[in-house]
């Protein structure tokens, strides 16, 4: 499984199908690789929960606590404050933006939005659109991808017969901001 957030479309599908495209294709002079852009949507061939979905992703990023806001359409009458949140709901469709993704997924229309963070009035905008949004704070989603760079890096620099450094990622770093 990729460890980024941008990769996260491996535990969102988690074995199932369905399909994944850039929020902003680059164009071909920017990149050259099919596929390459900014941000991601995920469109699943089969339904999962959102308590499903938001399991998949505190497993996949290693995380006890995610903050959730429900679409009013969707998911209105738990949006109550103080009251349990139903998370029965189906997604079909997730945006992903590492960081803060409201400038990348701000027009995107999908179930769910899943970011590092986001300011108030952008979560009730797009609550207010019908997309619930899952924040998993904003360095928590870029951390996870050292791995993968490293791994690509490596893979890069040997194909092209360089020596490999010793790559090293911290294991001790975390988001600055703890829910207490």
């Amino acid at each position: 499984m990729l460890r980024s957030l941008v990769g996260s479309e491996m535990c969102i599908r988690d074995r199932g199908e369905g399909t994944v495209v850039p929020v902003t294709p680059a164009s071909q002079e920017q990149h050259a690789h099919s596929g390459a852009g900014e941000g991601r949507v995920v469109t699943l061939t089969d339904a999962v929960t959102l308590g499903d979905l938001v399991d998949r992703v505190k497993k996949h990023l290693r995380l006890a606590h995610v903050r959730v806001a429900l679409a009013f359409d969707r998911f209105g009458e738990a949006a109550v404050a103080g009251a349990p949140l139903d998370l029965s709901g189906e997604v079909r469709s997730v945006g992903i933006c590492a960081g803060s993704g409201s400038s990348v997924l701000g027009g995107v229309k999908a179930d769910v939005w899943l970011t590092g963070e986001m300011s108030h009035h952008e979560v009730l905008a797009a609550n207010a659109a019908g997309t619930s949004v899952v924040l998993t704070d904003h360095s928590n989603t870029e951390r996870g991808y050292l791995p993968v760079m490293a791994d690509k890096l490596a893979e890069l620099l040997r194909d092209e017969g360089h020596e490999l450094p010793a790559f090293m990622i911290s294991e001790v770093d975390a988001d600055p901001l703890v829910v207490v």
